[in-house]
Parts: C-alpha cells; structure tokens; sequence
C-alpha cells in the first residue's frame, strides 16, 4: 500500500528506457505476479523451489535479461496528449479537432529587436502546417505517424532537435504510466 512496487516499476522501466531496453512479450500480469511475488519475497525458480532471500538479485537480473531487448533507435510511440505537450515546446499546437481529423499550426512567435538602439517587434504569423488523423486525446500515434509529424515540423535530428530533445523524461515516465495504468492501479490494492 505505500508505493514500492509501483514506484520500483515505473523506475525500472525509465532505467530500461534510458539504456535502450525495454521489455518484450511481458504482459500486465506477468509484471504483477513477478512484482508482488519479490515484495512478499516468494520468488519460485523453474523447480517450484522459493529463491533463497540472498540470491533474489541474481533471479531479478535474469528475469529481466530474458525478458528485455533493445529498443529500436528512433521515434517512440506516444498519445496525443503527450504529442500535445511536446509540440508545445515548440511552439505548435494542435487545434481544430473535427471529424477524426486535427491541425498542426505553428503558432506566433514575436522577436524584440535592436537596431542601433532602435527596438522593433518582429511578429511571425500563425500558420496551418499539417492536418492528421486524430481518433481521440489518449490514442497512440504510430512511430510513422510520429516520425512523419517531426519531419514537416522540421524538429528532426537534422533540424537540429534530437530524440533526447524532443522526447523529454516527463512524457517518457507519463508514457510508462498511462501504458501501465490498470497494473499501477492493481498494485497498489496489493
């Protein structure tokens, strides 16, 4: 009931993230039964045998090793709530929802300017960039869908925003969260 659990998983997977692993073919269940099986210290080897207290390391380490991969390098699924969030860094935002469609606009910028002690405002218009797909807030973009957006936005590796960049540890742990809400939740009756 204190929030270990949920805390040590929501931590174990931004560890995962920043090193580019994440975990393949573990479902809701199979992280809820690891989980409260280690907080009860009733870990079971493949005899059915409780691994020894001193030894629960060394079974967590290899749990995750068989179930963690790399992470493919490049854009990462997101809703678009947090795509929401991000965009806004930069001065996009998504608007006009209509229809299961929605539009990116680069919203105004203003620049106060000096020239010989002359101070100007320079004013850069709001303007529609792009309309996509947009089947609800806490919907999933595709990494495509995601990788199509940061390109016509010019928030590419190339326009000089890298992933770390754009993807900032806010949305990655609310990411983590969202995803693994019903288990967080599940977890804390434990």
């Amino acid at each position: 009931m204190n929030g270990n659990k949920r805390t040590s998983l929501v931590a174990s997977l931004v560890h995962l993230d920043r090193n580019n692993f994440l975990l393949r073919g573990v479902g809701d269940n199979d992280l809820y039964d690891f989980l409260t099986a280690l907080a009860a210290h009733n870990l079971q080897d493949k005899k059915r045998q409780t691994v020894p207290r001193d030894a629960e390391l060394e079974y967590v380490k290899r749990w995750l090793r068989e179930r963690c991969s790399r992470m493919r390098r490049g854009d990462r699924p997101l809703t678009f709530r947090q795509l929401r969030q991000i965009l806004r860094r930069y001065n996009f935002e998504l608007r006009n929802a209509d229809r299961n469609f929605i539009d990116i606009y680069a919203v105004a910028q203003e620049k106060r300017n000096s020239f010989f002690g002359l101070s100007y405002l320079t004013r850069v218009k709001e303007h529609k960039v792009k309309t996509i797909s947009y089947p609800g807030e806490n919907s999933e973009l595709s990494r495509k869908a995601i990788k199509d957006i940061r390109e016509i936005c010019k928030l590419t590796e190339a326009d000089g925003v890298d992933s770390a960049s754009f993807y900032d540890e806010e949305a990655i742990v609310e990411y983590f969260i969202n995803q693994y809400r019903s288990l967080l939740a599940r977890l804390a009756k434990t």
